[in-house]
């Protein structure tokens, strides 16, 4: 089964949409410290508004066996030194720990990230929003566009127009 490794600003996406519960059920995810510190809180969601800072629990996934947090080994610590010069923290420690496994895929939103991955034979890249768009595929459009408005709101998350979920973002929203 592919490992599929959480950075910080999928984890954030996925927890602002509700729905990173639903999408854990049908397949874990891993993180690594680095990222469980940095993905530290999102917004509550006040109607169209963003409402107080609430932190992320992500004790609920960990305790059901949906989320685990992965230590980084002696070899993946060097490789984030290596990585940590090309990437921020977070995603520098999340490849370096995919590396090790033969069949991981980093979950990133990250431009950076990407393209790096990009040129890697291994692990896979996929964007948080990917996960969602396949997710989200046989819902009506008026709870899509919710789960998009949370992302939105609660996660502060708008793609760019590189970014490859751009036009199906813009479509839901019409």
């Amino acid at each position: 089964m592919t490992e599929r490794f959480l950075d910080a600003c999928a984890l954030i996406n996925l927890y602002g949409s509700g729905e990173l519960m639903a999408l854990a059920r049908k397949q874990p995810f891993l993180v690594v410290p680095t990222v469980v510190a940095e993905a530290g809180w999102v917004y509550e969601r006040q109607e169209q508004e963003r409402g107080p800072r609430q932190p992320i629990d992500l004790s609920p996934l960990l305790d059901e066996g949906l989320m685990v947090i992965v230590e980084p080994s002696p070899a993946a610590l060097r490789r984030f030194l290596q990585l940590a010069i090309l990437l921020d923290d977070g995603e520098a420690m999340t490849i370096a720990c995919a590396l090790e496994g033969s069949e991981a895929v980093v979950v990133t939103d990250d431009e950076a990230a990407i393209r790096y991955l990009r040129t890697l034979p291994a692990p896979g890249v996929v964007t948080s929003l990917t996960l969602l768009r396949d997710h989200l595929n046989s819902f009506p459009l008026e709870d899509r566009r919710e789960v998009l408005l949370n992302v939105r709101i609660c996660a502060r998350y708008v793609p760019g127009p590189r970014h490859p979920e751009f036009t199906w973002w813009n479509e839901t929203f019409g």
